[in-house]
């Protein structure tokens, strides 16, 4: 065997036990994070005093399983609550995390992240978007962050003086899948209360779900 070839099968295992040490960590922050398994059951969002607690992921708030806050959700809270506080607490823990983990948060931690992750490896033929294209789509989350996520819920006050979550309640992906639906399939009077929007947010997430095995 040529010393070439030992090389590629050696590469090729060490890819394959990082990979599977990736899915294992993968999965173990899923169930952690929403380790409050009878509310799946019972259709109930957990209440308990962890949920004051703001995770580093994106994992809605909603799902009956999530034992702690979005902090995307959690953002718009305190932008858009009736005092409009500055989210210091929010900020301080990303910032601490981010400096700290890096992108391994989304490598390792996060649930929605794992789903797309899996949904890449179905076999089906993978396509490269234009750079034309690519480089311009790669500010949109940017965008998505500064306008949905802080300044409309910041300065667009309603008359009650509290502000409406925008992004989780016109985007999220993350919200429809692990909020929206298991809700709806548990709860059976929900789904005669789901209209134009819920199916705008099913909508948004098959984009992305879709595009996670395509692209």
């Amino acid at each position: 065997m040529s010393g070439m070839h030992r090389n590629r099968l050696n590469t090729g295992r060490a890819s394959k036990k990082l990979l599977s040490f990736q899915r294992k960590i993968q999965l173990l922050s899923a169930v952690f994070v929403n380790g409050y398994a009878a509310g799946f059951q019972k259709g109930k969002i957990f209440t308990g005093g962890t949920k004051a607690v703001c995770l580093p992921v994106l994992n809605c708030y909603s799902c009956p399983g999530a034992l702690g806050a979005c902090p995307v959700g959690s953002l718009q809270t305190a932008l858009g609550g009736a005092d409009h506080h500055f989210p210091f607490y929010v900020l301080g823990l990303l910032m601490l995390f981010g400096i700290v983990l890096g992108r391994v948060i989304c490598g390792l931690l996060c649930p929605f992240g794992l789903i797309q992750d899996l949904l890449h490896k179905i076999p089906v033929p993978k396509r490269k978007l234009p750079t034309k294209i690519d480089r311009p789509a790669r500010y949109l989350k940017y965008m998505i962050l500064l306008t949905a996520v802080i300044l409309l819920p910041a300065f667009a006050v309603t008359e009650t003086g509290v502000t409406p979550p925008y992004f989780c309640k016109y985007i999220c992906p993350a919200g429809t899948l692990e909020g929206g639906v298991p809700l709806m399939l548990a709860d059976p009077s929900l789904r005669s209360l789901a209209g134009a929007l819920f199916h705008w947010k099913i909508l948004v997430l098959a984009v992305i779900l879709i595009s996670s095995m395509f692209l």
